[in-house]
């Protein structure tokens, strides 16, 4: 059951006051905000009153703001963008949140009106693990495929093709130098040597 926000005294201290329209403050205090109980509001008001999360819900603001539209191609109303901006903070931050499973109303006017299930930490939890291991088995099934695959006859015969050309002009150019050098000791053997005991011996 949907509840309105009316908490504590206390709870509502937790939130830094901003008198910006669009403040993450403005939002959860206004009419059209609800949650299912007392406790969760002042569990999420609480979470909200960190600077980095009033940060993030601006940074979220600002993207569903420019996205604009919904699936049906009608732009979004002022409040369902709110309602999407805390609702992918919350998701983002779960751990921060109360840890069972809890829903966010929010009225956006002319009886129409949007509610999320923030899912809990221990389904959460099970999701990731189960998208963890589904990529490993995909990348581990994507090797296997590629090598178990059949060659194809034309890139082997041109890879075959470039050992032969690597052969004859790298490979064959290396060997050349390397005989050129070895040889010149022996066309030369120990000039400098004698050289040297001609000029002692006079």
């Amino acid at each position: 059951m949907l509840a309105v926000n009316s908490f504590n005294n206390t709870a509502a201290l937790t939130l830094l006051k901003g008198g910006s329209q669009n403040s993450v403050s403005s939002f959860l205090n206004s009419s059209v905000f609800k949650v299912q109980s007392t406790e969760i509001f002042s569990a999420v008001s609480t979470a909200f009153s960190s600077a980095d999360f009033q940060e993030q819900y601006t940074e979220a603001l600002k993207f569903f703001s420019d996205a604009g539209t919904l699936s049906g191609g009608q732009k979004a109303s002022d409040d369902n963008i709110k309602h999407n901006a805390l609702t992918d903070v919350i998701i983002k931050n779960r751990a921060s949140f109360p840890p069972e499973e809890f829903t966010i109303h929010t009225d956006l006017g002319g009886g129409a009106s949007i509610t999320t299930t923030i899912p809990s930490i221990v389904s959460m939890k099970g999701d990731l693990f189960a998208a963890d291991v589904a990529k490993k088995q995909a990348a581990f099934d994507e090797a296997i495929a590629l090598e178990n695959a059949e060659p194809d006859p034309e890139l082997v015969k041109i890879n075959a093709m470039a050992q032969v050309v690597k052969t004859l002009v790298v490979d064959g150019q290396d060997a050349d130098t390397s005989v050129t050098l070895l040889n010149e000791p022996e066309r030369n053997p120990g000039r400098g040597y004698e050289q040297e005991q001609e000029t002692v011996g006079n």
